[in-house]
């Protein structure tokens, strides 16, 4: 069985050290015997096949965009259009499927469900006759999926998200440029280690009663932002407040200075 402190356990427990497999957080192996002792002391127990079963779920979310190919693309859209031709009609006038997948796979990389994909194909085909860089488009169909986000990010309908102090994200904001390669941070040497610093010294000292760090910034350097620090901070959610449902509850639990 896995054990897990979700910080009251109240005694030490002998097991075999391991880590959790969604968050990485520390955990043991228990025997069986163990089970009522762990529970008593506040511990909290799994048995060994949802771990595996966790561990498998998490494992497919975080590689989902590597899953999804042209053709099973292509079969999900073609289900919608039985019922929404127009919308399929519209959008294959004006956007390739290449770039509809890539939008579809930026947002499972970033663990955006796309089950409503009938709102993800209406807001490319609603913006695919002026816009055809995926990466515009992806930060389109975000807000249209707002819903769908603050939900997956809420507990019990509160969103706690980490902030940027204002002078960091004035910073970040006036780095912004755009490029014959696309926009991108022109980050000051030595900024950026600085700013990962900062984002991870924040984590640290913040709990996140629902384990999962969200950090709210402008909407203009949302997606930059995530790929520049993803790397260092893979389990970070970076979202902008278009994001957010009217219906949410944010709470702020702390900020992120450099």
């Amino acid at each position: 069985l896995m054990a897990m402190d979700p910080g009251g356990a109240d005694a030490a427990m002998p097991g075999i050290a391991t880590k959790e497999p969604v968050f990485g957080l520390p955990a043991l192996w228990i025997n069986d015997k163990q089970r009522e002792r762990a529970q008593i002391a506040g511990y909290t127990v799994v048995d060994n096949s949802t771990v595996i079963a966790t561990h498998l779920s998490e494992t497919i979310r975080k590689h989902a965009h590597e899953l999804l190919g042209r053709q099973a693309l292509h079969g999900l859209i073609d289900q919608i259009e039985k019922s929404n031709p127009k919308v399929i009609e519209e959008l294959n006038k004006n956007l390739s499927l290449g770039i509809t997948l890539k939008v579809c796979q930026n947002l499972l990389r970033e663990q955006v469900p796309i089950r409503d994909l009938l709102s993800v194909l209406e807001t490319l085909a609603n913006y695919a006759p002026t816009h055809k860089d995926p990466d515009v488009l992806t930060e389109y169909v975000r807000i249209a999926l707002a819903r769908t986000i603050t939900q997956r990010l809420s507990t019990n309908s509160e969103m706690e998200v980490l902030t940027m102090e204002p002078g960091l994200e004035d910073t970040l904001q006036r780095s912004y440029q755009r490029a014959e390669t696309g926009p991108t941070l022109q980050l000051e040497p030595g900024m950026y280690e600085k700013l990962v610093k900062g984002v991870q010294a924040a984590i640290e000292k913040t709990v996140f009663n629902s384990g999962q760090p969200v950090l709210l910034c402008h909407p203009l350097i949302r997606s930059l932002l995530k790929k520049q620090i993803e790397r260092y901070v893979p389990n970070l959610m970076v979202i902008s407040a278009n994001e957010i449902a009217s219906f949410a509850r944010v709470r702020l639990v702390g900020a992120v200075t450099a």
